[in-house]
């Protein structure tokens, strides 16, 4: 029943994601709000990846597909040595789903529309959508499992 649960929580955040994308590109694609802190600006992010701009490069979008696939595959088999050997808690369990739903976000992503359609701005400068908060937010909680775990260790 565990496995259900998170597949369908892993599920929503995906349907969630890619659904509000739709209906911006559908009725607000050319609206703006404009707020010092968080505001709405849809675009489609041209560079598809901070790794393309950082590096001053054009990988093509296949391969990032490919990354994305490769990425969900090691992910899973980490969680799942992690399971087995007894070292998961809460906050794994949520780093898992959510980096795992950002993931084939991002792969669902590029497959449909061929980049990215971000539409939340940060302080007027970053634009960016659910899958990065997905991401960012299982980056924090692996953080904490991985402090949680190493006390549990050291005791």
């Amino acid at each position: 029943m565990k496995k259900f649960k998170e597949l369908f929580i892993l599920g929503f955040l995906i349907v969630l994601d890619q659904t509000i994308k739709v209906i911006i590109y559908n009725n607000f694609f050319y609206d703006v709000i404009k707020n010092p802190l968080i505001g709405f600006r849809p675009n489609f992010n041209e560079d598809i990846s901070p790794l393309n701009v950082l590096l001053r490069i054009n990988i093509p979008v296949y391969v990032y597909i490919i990354i994305g696939v490769i990425c969900s595959v090691i992910g899973l088999y980490i969680y799942l040595y992690m399971k087995k050997n007894s070292l998961t808690n809460i906050y794994m369990e949520i780093f898992y789903i959510l980096l795992l739903a950002g993931i084939i976000d991002s792969v669902l992503d590029k497959i449909f529309w061929g980049t990215s359609l971000d539409y939340i701005e940060l302080f007027s400068r970053f634009i960016i959508d659910l899958k990065d908060i997905y991401i960012v937010m299982g980056a924090i909680s692996f953080s904490i499992s991985m402090i949680k775990i190493s006390k549990n260790m050291n005791k």
